[in-house]
């Protein structure tokens, strides 16, 4: 398994794996922390994650059906992702609660396309394995980072070192 591509393009599916996992895991937790309580506050943001998401992966898919120009389709998804994100939390520390909705249906709008654009990718650089056999080892990949994630030892590990640069 040399294929830098591969490799690189595991990576970037995994991250972005993770990384919806973990807003999922806290959007409670952090509209709380900034204010904006209560549970269909919660369920707002995450009806509007989905349901922009859905739209956005029919969007994408049509695009990339007629015109075919997936290194363009790709950097406009991850630019609308990294925005999304940026004005999402500025959004939850503004307390907007419009905002707060919006901006991560946005997100979801972006990224959930581009995620299934990581696995199609994946699959055409490792051509001869078949499909099953590369979405599976992205999902141990996946699986094994999360663990490592939320492991007390590097939340530890994490927490001491935020606690260095933030005294």
């Amino acid at each position: 398994m040399a294929n830098v591509n591969f490799i690189v393009l595991v990576i970037n599916n995994v991250v972005h794996t993770v990384v919806i996992a973990c807003l999922a895991a806290n959007i409670s937790p952090l509209l709380t922390t900034n204010g904006l309580k209560g549970t269909v506050m919660s369920v707002a943001v995450g009806a509007a994650f989905l349901v922009m998401g859905i739209i956005g992966a029919v969007l994408n898919s049509s695009i990339m059906s007629r015109w075919k120009k997936y290194k363009l389709n790709l950097s406009v998804c991850l630019a609308g992702t990294a925005a999304s994100y940026f004005f999402s939390f500025l959004a939850f520390r503004l307390k907007a609660k419009v905002l707060c909705v919006v901006f991560p249906g946005l997100l979801g709008f972006f990224e959930i396309p581009m995620r299934a654009q990581d696995v199609a990718f994946i699959c055409e650089v490792a051509y001869p394995v078949s499909e099953p056999v590369i979405v599976g080892t992205t999902t141990v990949v996946y699986c094994v980072v999360s663990l490592a994630a939320v492991s007390p030892r590097f939340s530890s590990i994490v927490y001491r070192l935020s606690e260095r640069h933030c005294s």
